[in-house]
């Protein structure tokens, strides 16, 4: 693509973000897609196990038919509500993606990271790898986490770390990804021990998501409540955040905590206008929290290209609601709508 209509899109994107218009000028950027939506584990926060929707993977050709619905592209996240690991096209697919000069990376339970595994990934330049880890003891690892081994998890870890470091390259880069709860609340410090004992310089820490209206959420939210730090000691909670940050800055692992209340920002959501989710099966949906197609999609690449759904009647409709005081009822209770995330300071980090 030439460098002026490079220039052109990055061009529209401060205006986009400045007025939230219906009808979106700049060009698609940032994609989430899902490699599958098959599991191994059954973690005591996710739906997956309990969701009716269809258990499949991405074939190889459909995928490099949906990368080709979007010229701009410049990062991809391989991930949806399965393990990316288990689509056996993976390390295929970021090997396709990197061809194109995208950057790319997944999150994974690290239970199928095998040394194997791990070379495909490194000799495809995979840019960056968010690993789940939920427990810095592995009682309470394998509790919430449940099907995965503590020890064979650490593992995997410690063979892509050596994988990559006998490679000489500087990718992937690796980070943990937390869902803090109160299961593992005084063990988060130790989680940021770990990764530095591991050689992982980031990690990640995110509020536990039950609310949302999504049909996969529905036998989650009584078992999940009372898991959530937003209805504990906040004040507790923060304390043992900032220690992590403390510990971070000692061991150099770069740390970010969750905001525990809310803020006042107007449209704190902008996935509508600068990114987008597409399903296995080629569905758009309007972000990653709204991942069944039945509950809401705007169109499908398999049927209508990409430029038709963008800004489609549809998806105007819902950005016009989403920037009122009267959103969608799927985004109500959404932790970017309700000013709990970190707005687009989050979503700009969680792709590098």
């Amino acid at each position: 693509m030439k460098l002026a209509k490079k220039v052109k899109n990055n061009f529209w994107l401060p205006l986009t973000l400045l007025k939230i218009p219906s009808r979106v000028n700049y060009q698609v950027e940032r994609v989430q897609l899902e490699p599958t939506t098959r599991c191994n584990l059954k973690c005591i926060m996710c739906g997956n196990s309990d969701w009716d929707r269809e258990k499949e993977d991405m074939g190889i050709d459909n995928f490099k038919k949906i990368i080709g619905e979007f010229p701009y592209l410049r990062f991809l996240n391989l991930q949806g509500p399965g393990e990316p690991l288990i689509n056996l096209n993976l390390p295929e697919m970021v090997k396709y993606a990197k061809s194109k000069r995208i950057n790319v990376g997944f999150n994974t339970n690290a239970t199928l990271l095998t040394k194997d595994i791990s070379k495909k990934l490194v000799s495809s330049n995979l840019d960056w790898i968010s690993i789940s880890f939920d427990g810095g003891t592995a009682e309470t690892f394998e509790k919430i986490r449940s099907g995965a081994k503590f020890e064979k998890v650490i593992e995997n870890i410690r063979g892509l770390v050596e994988v990559k470091k006998m490679s000489g390259k500087d990718v992937p880069k690796i980070n943990f990804a937390v869902v803090g709860m109160k299961e593992n609340l005084e063990e988060l410090p130790e989680i940021v021990r770990l990764a530095s004992s591991l050689g992982v310089k980031k990690v990640e820490i995110n509020n536990l998501v039950y609310d949302f209206t999504g049909r996969e959420y529905v036998n989650m939210k009584k078992s999940l409540e009372n898991q959530s730090l937003l209805k504990g000691d906040i004040g507790h909670a923060e304390h043992i955040f900032n220690d992590c940050i403390r510990i971070g800055k000692k061991l150099r692992i770069d740390v970010h905590s969750p905001r525990l209340t809310p803020v006042n920002d107007s449209c704190r959501c902008l996935w509508p206008w600068v990114s987008t989710y597409v399903t296995y099966d080629g569905y758009v949906t309007p972000c990653c929290n709204l991942a069944d197609p039945r509950d809401i999609n705007l169109g499908n690449l398999f049927e209508e290209s990409f430029n038709e759904i963008w800004n489609s009647p549809k998806l105007r409709d819902f950005r016009s609601r989403l920037a009122s005081n009267n959103p969608p009822e799927v985004c109500k209770t959404c932790p970017m709508f309700t000013g709990i995330s970190l707005g687009i300071l989050k979503f700009w980090r969680i792709w590098y």
